[in-house]
């Protein structure tokens, strides 16, 4: 069902007010209990976050080892929530169909997009600090179950032009970044010691000059789901390299640098991200 986000919640969508209140469905829906606050949360941020267990050898490099984890990350910020939805928010939290971060309830916010299913990110809900007389900032993360299919080559994509991400069969297309493309290091991995005089040793360990790429992006809803498509089905967080058609038409082969990113949702419809990849000259 296409949800009109704008119609729904216009006054949100015109610009967060601390008075905007909700409409229709309560924000949480749990087995038999339900969280409804007289007034709704800011703009959320997001953390598309690919783990994996690794370990450090005694050379100090660090090996990573499957299985991975693929979690998204949600934190809604309140600035100034009710003292009786803040007491509503702990009995939802302590309730025993939800239970700390045991059971799955489903947030519903048409800003954000459809219904999804999330648990607490922990068994102990964060500080909640009073700002005012009856009033508390509260910074809720909430953790998404999802599980992407893993996909290196699914087939051969539509015509996309502009600039995108290749991998294999996949392209998937973004807009043109905030700020012009800019190499702004340039890393040799090396490793430096010292002799028993105090003299500086520095071995050569790696025959690959990186060079780092930042990426500030704005997303509507559209390419934010793209973005998150990409990350975890294809991408596969930092693992895999794949091809960057920048806006001079220019491709490059990269990898994300690490194995998160972040994406704030700053105005109705549109995200913003900053991303950094990893060129290998």
């Amino acid at each position: 069902m296409t949800i009109n986000r704008y119609a729904t919640y216009g006054a949100y969508a015109d610009g967060y007010s601390e008075d905007w209140a909700p409409s229709g469905a309560a924000l949480f829906t749990g087995d038999g209990v339900s969280f409804a606050p007289s007034r709704m949360h800011g703009y959320p941020t997001f953390t598309l976050s690919w783990e994996q267990a690794s370990v450090v050898s005694a050379g100090g490099d660090t090996r990573a080892y499957a299985p991975y984890v693929q979690e998204l990350l949600i934190q809604l910020p309140w600035s100034g929530m009710s003292s009786v939805d803040r007491a509503a928010l702990i009995a939802f939290h302590a309730s025993p169909a939800i239970n700390g971060m045991a059971g799955v309830f489903s947030l519903f916010n048409p800003v954000i997009g459809p219904a999804l299913p999330v648990r607490f990110a922990s068994d102990t809900l964060p500080a909640m600090p009073e700002i005012a007389f009856g009033r508390y900032r509260v910074e809720l993360p909430l953790r998404v179950n999802i599980n992407y299919p893993q996909s290196l080559a699914p087939g051969v994509p539509a015509a996309i032009t502009g600039n995108r991400f290749v991998l294999g069969g996949v392209a998937m297309p973004f807009p043109a970044p905030l700020r012009p493309t800019t190499g702004y290091s340039i890393q040799k991995p090396q490793t430096l010691e010292h002799n028993s005089a105090g003299s500086p040793i520095i071995y050569g360990k790696s025959l690959l000059t990186l060079q780092e790429h930042q990426y500030s992006m704005a997303l509507d809803f559209d390419g934010f789901i793209n973005l998150l498509a990409f990350f975890f089905s294809f991408a596969h967080g930092a693992r895999n390299r794949f091809a960057w058609i920048e806006e001079a038409g220019i491709t490059r082969t990269l990898r994300l640098s690490g194995r998160q990113i972040i994406v704030r949702q700053i105005n109705y419809n549109r995200y913003e991200t900053d991303l950094n990849l990893v060129e290998e000259l």
